[in-house]
């Protein structure tokens, strides 16, 4: 091959490079631009983040710690004592399916003279009441801390009503007789429960907590009516009194949705 046609064929290579460089650049450039839409993963059309704000369904907050609002140590009888715990959880579509919490107790001297672990749960937007009844303590509380130490978390909609319904609602206290909350619940939901917890708070006229207690019901099914009562062993004699009587499921654990077809077979 001679040095011109050598020559020539480079010089046609580099031109064919220009061309395609060019043809290339203006594809890019002057292509069809895809509809921007919801769903391609580009943070275009005004959105806050990709594919939410603005045009777009809106952006779910950064999921938030859960907060223990209230707590307080109730005495109930020589060395007995209740402890309530409120449990703030400000996600809405985020629950809880286990937290890990502690509780120790602190005399005057900020000695702990008591102390326990234990898990529980927690609905999206819920606010709970946890109640350890019945502990005992030779010493005199000064104190109750009740601290959240672990949280798994799960992604949940559809259980921010669970159609609990609590009707015909009645309290029992005065000077010489138990103290007692009553009532009726219905379960309103589309589900069989194995396990329903009941929780009775009541408040003086100040709305301090100045009695706590709980209860369960057991396979709760669906459209049921379920007679139910929280007692006290002591008399509360204060007047304008006020009670609340919440109820909670744990919707993460499989085994406390009854299996209907199960149970059919056993009656």
């Amino acid at each position: 091959m001679t040095r011109y046609l050598r020559k020539q064929i480079i010089v046609v290579i580099i031109f064919l490079l220009i061309v395609a460089v060019i043809t290339a650049g203006a594809y890019f450039i002057f292509r069809p631009q895809p509809e921007a839409t919801c769903f391609d993963g580009i943070k275009n059309q005004g959105e806050e983040k990709t594919d939410c704000g603005g045009p777009c369904l809106p952006c779910e907050k950064q999921r938030e710690s859960l907060e223990v609002v209230y707590q307080k140590i109730i005495p109930t009888s020589e060395n007995n004592f209740d402890l309530i715990a409120e449990i703030k959880n400000p996600n809405n579509n985020w629950g809880a399916k286990s937290v890990g919490y502690a509780l120790d107790v602190y005399d005057e001297q900020n000695n702990n003279i008591f102390s326990k672990q234990g898990t529980l749960y927690i609905l999206p937007q819920e606010n709970k009441y946890i109640v350890e009844p019945k502990i005992f303590l030779e010493e005199k509380p000064d104190k109750a801390e009740f601290k959240i130490i672990s949280t798994s978390w799960q992604r949940l909609s559809g259980f921010r009503d669970l159609a609990l319904r609590i009707r015909d609602k009645k309290i029992q206290t005065g000077e010489g007789m138990q103290s007692r909350v009553s009532g009726v619940i219905t379960n309103s939901t589309n589900y069989d429960l194995n396990k329903v917890e009941l929780v009775g708070i009541i408040f003086n006229a100040e709305k301090e907590i100045i009695a706590v207690g709980k209860t369960e019901v057991t396979t709760l099914v669906r459209n049921e009516n379920r007679y139910f009562e929280i007692n006290w062993p002591q008399s509360i004699n204060e007047e304008n009194i006020t009670y609340e009587i919440k109820a909670y499921t744990d919707v993460f654990s499989p085994e406390n949705f009854i299996d209907v077809q199960a149970r059919d077979v056993q009656r």
